[in-house]
């Protein structure tokens, strides 16, 4: 089994083969049209190569119950005790999918 830190690695190295594929396209593309698709092609088959699958090809409802389709979620839960009339502030960040913030008044 990899380690994070080997498959962050992988992932900025197919990342950077997705932008040199790209690159390649642009620079070709008014002199060779067949390569620059060839490009564009290599350069949509690396950028997937370093996403999680996510939901795609699960089904949309759980054979078991109460299965998740996906094996790279997790549920966590906190428990916060603050007077009462405390702000607490959340933040949840993810690299791709972005960053949610909010405060709420217990």
């Amino acid at each position: 089994m990899k380690t994070i830190e080997e498959l962050k690695t992988r992932i900025k190295e197919l990342s950077s083969q997705a932008v040199e594929f790209s690159k390649k396209a642009t620079e070709v593309c008014l002199t060779d049209r067949e390569q620059a698709k060839q490009f564009r092609q290599q350069a949509r088959e690396a950028s997937k190569r370093c996403q999680l699958e996510g939901r795609a090809y699960k089904p949309s409802t759980p054979i078991r119950r109460h299965s998740d389709p996906t094996k790279d979620r997790a549920k966590v839960e906190w428990v916060v005790r603050v007077p009462q009339g405390s702000t607490v502030k959340l933040l949840a960040r993810h690299e791709r999918a972005g960053v949610v913030r909010t405060e709420l008044t217990l």
